[in-house]
């Protein structure tokens, strides 16, 4: 089983002061079954880690349609204090880096 991750005595949770998940869009993930997930399985699944794209709220408007990548453990804590937020138009450069990263050889 995972440990609790906390900084400064707090939990982690899927929300600081600007951004947190948009539980109102997307899909049903985790061992809590909370929307807001973009896919109904993770990117990523390591069996104790999963990392999951999320549809994200942004309370001072700055992105469209904000997305973030999240870790959860196996209890669906999410293990990461930060947020790196970003919009489709960013994602599909993400996306594109990547995939060349890949292709080297």
């Amino acid at each position: 089983m995972a440990a609790r991750h906390r900084l400064n005595g707090q939990a982690y949770t899927c929300k600081n002061y600007r951004f947190w998940t948009d539980t109102t869009k997307g899909v049903a993930h985790g061992p809590g079954q909370v929307d807001g997930s973009v896919f109904a399985s993770p990117l990523i699944n390591s069996g104790a880690y999963t990392l999951w794209l999320e549809h994200v709220v942004d309370n001072s408007e700055g992105f469209n349609d904000p997305l973030w990548l999240m870790w959860y453990d196996d209890q669906g804590d999410p293990t990461i204090p930060l947020s790196g937020v970003f919009d489709k138009e960013q994602l599909k450069d993400v996306v594109a880096r990547l995939s060349a990263f890949i292709e080297i050889k």
